[in-house]
């Protein structure tokens, strides 16, 4: 081998040490934001579990303000209508 054959083979070693440098900070990377992800989805999902049990708990509420709210409501227009 010569001293250019030499020459292009360690030009080539370098390109392909630095592709591998790369790859690997693009895995490490995509590592980190995999995690993220994955924490921001069980976050996001207890959060959506802890709405879903407070929605619950006022729909009990929410319905017998309805119906009173209906009550007084009728009673206000039959005073109206029998005022007149």
């Amino acid at each position: 081998m010569t001293d250019t054959d030499v020459n292009k083979l360690e030009e080539k070693l370098d390109k392909l040490s630095a592709q591998i440098a790369k790859l690997y900070t693009f895995q490490s990377t995509s590592n980190q934001t995999i995690l993220a992800v994955q924490k921001n989805h069980v976050d996001h999902e207890s959060r959506i579990r802890l709405l879903e049990k407070w929605q619950n708990g006022l729909t009990p509420l929410f319905a017998a303000g309805t119906f009173i709210l209906g009550c007084v409501a009728t009673a206000v227009i039959l005073r109206l209508m029998g005022a007149s």
